[in-house]
């Protein structure tokens, strides 16, 4: 027994400490990035919940299922073996206890140190008093300024507000049991103080969350995003990504939590609880009501478009800001029984116009169009040891099916393999939909996904996927039927202060060619590495990237680029510099950037130039913070920068950030 506590403190000090979590979890983020993904906004949604997590940790010696399942680097079965592990032991007194019963792998064990923290067992139910609330909440309050050192065209011809982004942001949290939000923000050119915005911000987010209240497992009012069963009916939350797939598609638990983000699309407003009305046996019951904008037909009366960017910095886009209503219900109902797990979901969804898009455009033939929509999906999963399946099949309106089935083994604790099937019928439409697939949405797809990893050494990781998807509707670049395959392969190396990744990624997709009579193929490899080591205070960073697009024309470019970091205490200075050549948009390059709190970054650069930033975090008192950061494009082969109200008439692009966050 000596040994055995000898060999977990050991393990627990080869551990990364709680200064360097905030780099480890967004290093995750870094690791699971493809290029569709950024552009989706998925990484955003899934960036906001992971900070989200890591404000407020969850104590690993009283989590549930529930609260380990939001967690999305955790597979089914090392939440299962995690919850057996708490079985036996009752406490868990250090992190190398889970090393040593062969629970979790250091990597992962790395990623959960930054959600979680090892608490004691409270010998009874928590009180929710008021004066428990008052003495043993915490609070945060985060102010952020972003200022161009520039002028797009749009600040001085169309655009009716200030040159400035800036968001506050107030978060109370009460452990995992309560949790209260409240954000305002306003994005550059938007109404500040001013007509149509006089009561401030353009917008605004509250919200109310309460959990573990024996019978109420969860209640949120205000504005939330949920998740059901696969998302082929619902999920507002972040869609499943092909890295994250290994880890996410075998979640079966709901999903509900209050929308904290700055995003305007892909939330609810109003209220949804979880209750328990058995040992066995969950209810789910929502309902939202919200305005959302529109760009309207001609007629005044109906919907063309629905639009999700949350921009109102001109008046023909004030014009189309909440001038429709949305009013959606639901439940959702769940059965737990050992391995085996069965849910049902009805969805009613409403609009006050009716959506008639323009269906004489080829690809847009069957998009959804009406006033009244409905969705019902059964999802159901089966877990037994190391094996597990799991999946949703749903219907719509109009009877279309949309379903989703998965199966995992995983023969030893080191190797784990998937299978994915998926067949979304192009004339299936579920409005709040999102789940895994080549599009976007829930519709038009059909295909087939299988995946490995494997730990072939202690701190050596392998990953591989191959997706082919068939579209068997024209989509949008395409007048036919088309298709896309999608290869990935990548390396992850993790020893002490050193993380090396590879990665290799070939996608071939169909489109038109120029004169629309027949499909073409557009191909595009894409070769990426990094290597991160730590040296005492001192972090270091080095990346490349080379990417191959061929079309009807070759495209190639690639960018090199160093990161250096120094940290003392909660002082933190960090600064790169990346130079980037690419002949196009084609061959366009994605890097991922250290931000601020609640900020994520992965911006795009093609032509020729030079990325450098530098970062600061510096304490001003006990509990109060101060982050800047100035980042600073120069391109070599242009004397302009976008195009239309976004251009900027100059080769470089300089922005400064500020943020001041407070916690008491």
């Amino acid at each position: 027994m000596n040994r055995l506590w000898l060999c977990s403190i050991a393990c627990t000090l080869c551990i990364p400490t709680h200064a360097q979590q905030h780099t480890t979890w967004e290093s995750y983020i870094e690791q699971n990035a493809l290029s569709e993904e950024v552009e989706s906004t998925s990484l955003e949604d899934l960036y906001d919940e992971l900070a989200e997590l890591a404000a407020s940790p969850i104590n690993l010696n009283t989590a549930t299922r529930e609260q380990l399942e939001q967690l999305p680097f955790l597979t089914t079965t090392q939440i299962n073996d995690l919850m057996q592990h708490l079985y036996r032991v009752g406490t868990i007194r250090t992190w190398g206890e889970l090393i040593m019963a062969d629970v979790i792998d250091p990597q992962t064990l790395r990623l959960l140190q930054s959600f979680t923290y090892l608490g004691e067992v409270p010998e009874s139910h928590r009180s929710l008093s008021w004066q428990q609330l008052a003495h043993y909440g915490k609070h945060e309050t985060v102010a952020y300024c972003k200022i161009p050192c520039y002028e797009r065209r749009g600040d001085t011809q169309a655009y009716l507000g200030q040159p400035y982004k800036h968001w506050l942001r107030y978060t109370y949290s009460y452990g995992q049991d309560v949790k209260v939000g409240v954000v305002g923000a306003q994005d550059a050119g938007e109404p500040f103080f001013q007509a149509p915005n006089g009561g401030g911000y353009d917008y605004y987010s509250f919200f109310v969350q309460l959990r573990n209240r024996r019978w109420l497992r969860s209640l949120v009012v205000g504005r939330y995003r949920i998740r059901l069963g696969a998302g082929l009916v619902l999920n507002t939350n972040y869609r499943y990504g092909k890295q994250t797939a290994l880890d996410l598609l075998t979640r079966t638990s709901t999903q509900l939590t209050g929308h904290s983000s700055r995003s305007e699309a892909n939330y609810l407003q109003g209220a949804a609880a979880t209750f328990a009305l058995s040992r066995h046996i969950d209810l789910t019951a929502f309902a939202s009501h919200r305005a959302i904008d529109a760009t309207l037909n001609a007629d005044s009366t109906t919907v063309a478009t629905l639009l999700r960017t949350g921009y109102h910095r001109t008046q023909s886009e004030i014009d189309r800001k909440h001038n429709t209503r949305q009013t959606l219900a639901g439940a959702h109902t769940a059965l737990h029984y050992g391995a085996l797990h069965v849910g049902l979901t009805a969805l009613y969804t409403a609009f006050d116009r009716p959506l008639a898009p323009d269906t004489h455009t080829l690809y847009r033939r069957h998009a959804p169009s009406g006033s009244h929509f409905y969705n019902l999906g059964l999802s159901y999963a089966y877990t037994s040891g190391r094996f597990s399946m799991s999946g949703e099949t749903a219907t719509d309106d109009h009877h279309a099916v949309a379903t989703l089935n998965q199966v995992s083994f995983a023969p030893t604790s080191r190797l784990s393999l998937m299978a994915v099937q998926r067949f979304y019928s192009y004339r299936y439409h579920a409005l709040f939909g999102r789940s895994f697939g080549e599009n976007t949405e829930v519709t038009n797809e059909s295909g087939i996904y299988i995946a490995a990893r494997w730990h072939a050494a202690r701190h050596l990781q392998l990953t591989a996927y191959t997706d082919y998807a068939y579209f068997p509707w024209p989509r949008y670049g395409t007048s036919q039927s088309s298709h896309s395959w999608d290869h990935s392969a990548s390396a992850l190396y993790t020893r002490g202060r050193l993380t090396w990744q590879l990665r290799y990624r070939v996608k071939t997709r169909q489109q038109d060619n120029p004169s629309h009579t027949a499909l073409i193929s557009h191909t595009t490899h894409r070769l990426q590495t990094y290597l991160n080591t730590r040296w005492g205070s001192i972090e270091a960073k080095t990346q490349a990237q080379v990417v191959y697009s061929r079309h009807d024309t070759d495209s190639w470019g690639y960018t090199v680029g160093q990161q250096l970091g120094y940290r003392h205490g909660d002082f933190h200075l960090w600064g790169s510099l990346s130079y980037f050549h690419t002949h196009d948009y084609d061959s366009r390059i994605y890097s991922y950037e250290r931000g601020m709190r609640y900020t994520f970054s992965y911006p795009s650069f093609y032509g020729h130039g030079i990325r450098y930033t530098l970062l600061a975090t510096v304490p001003l008192a006990r509990r109060l913070t101060l982050t800047a950061k100035a980042g600073i494009t120069d391109y070599f082969d242009r004397d302009h920068i976008s195009s239309g109200q976004q251009q900027i008439d100059r080769s470089s692009q300089t922005d400064i950030e500020l943020q001041l966050r407070m916690r008491f």
